[in-house]
């Protein structure tokens, strides 16, 4: 059976990003310049401001979830009514990385004059 074209574009993209578990420092230094290309891209077009305020605004919150440490669930009670949890589980240094990276390929190429 075929897979459909983003069956196929998801599983090259983790192939490609399984690759890069042992590259942390090159992962996040190229985050880095690809969140300055894009300000300064920005910046240049002196425009697309609304849409960068909420891009950096969703970029805190994937921070902040990083940063943040892990819940613990009691397994064997469930969950209970007086357990209050705002924020989900944080998400892994790589998920994190890789799901900011694709936010900011998909907001610079939706900013394409």
């Amino acid at each position: 059976m075929r897979q459909p074209l983003t069956g196929l574009v998801r599983s090259k993209w983790e192939h490609y990003k399984g690759k890069t578990v042992p590259f942390t420092y090159t992962r996040w230094i190229s985050l880095a310049v690809l969140v300055a290309l894009y300000y300064l891209r920005v910046h240049i077009l002196a425009g697309w401001y609304i849409v960068t305020y909420g891009l950096a605004i969703y970029l805190l919150n994937l921070f902040i979830g990083f940063l943040s440490p892990p819940v613990r669930r009691h397994a064997a009670h469930g969950p209970s009514r007086d357990a209050f949890c705002p924020l989900p589980a944080p998400a892994a240094p790589l998920t994190s990385c890789a799901v900011r990276a694709r936010w900011m390929l998909m907001e610079k190429a939706r900013c394409c004059r």
